[in-house]
């Protein structure tokens, strides 16, 4: 189904779905994806760039929330490897999240 074009809404829905087994927010209201194709040209709408951020979020099992009012993950030539987004400016490192498991606060006790 990748690259194929298709309804938007039936995209996002398609797209919910791959790898995520929750996903209770999906809040795309002023995204740059729909009527931009996989290689960053003005056009028809893929499903391409939903699935590259579904693939980045493979690990997690669930998602409270994804709001992406601004986005601009999916650039052509990033620089970051795999899986890697940009924290928000002033934003060094993230506070734990349920999503992560906990993790980053495990990181912090143990360097106490």
């Amino acid at each position: 189904m990748s690259g194929q074009l298709m309804e938007p809404l039936g995209a996002y829905m398609l797209s919910a779905m791959v790898n995520l087994r929750t996903v209770t927010v999906l809040d795309l209201s002023e995204n740059k994806l729909c009527g931009v194709t996989a290689d960053g040209k003005t056009g028809r709408y893929t499903n391409f760039a939903l699935l590259k951020l579904l693939e980045a979020l493979e690990g997690n099992t669930t998602v409270k929330e994804l709001v992406l009012s601004r986005n601009a993950i999916f650039r052509k030539k990033s620089t970051k490897p795999k899986g890697q987004m940009k924290a928000p400016e002033g934003d060094t490192k993230p506070e734990a999240t349920k999503s992560d498991g906990g993790d980053r606060a495990k990181e912090g006790e143990a360097k106490e």
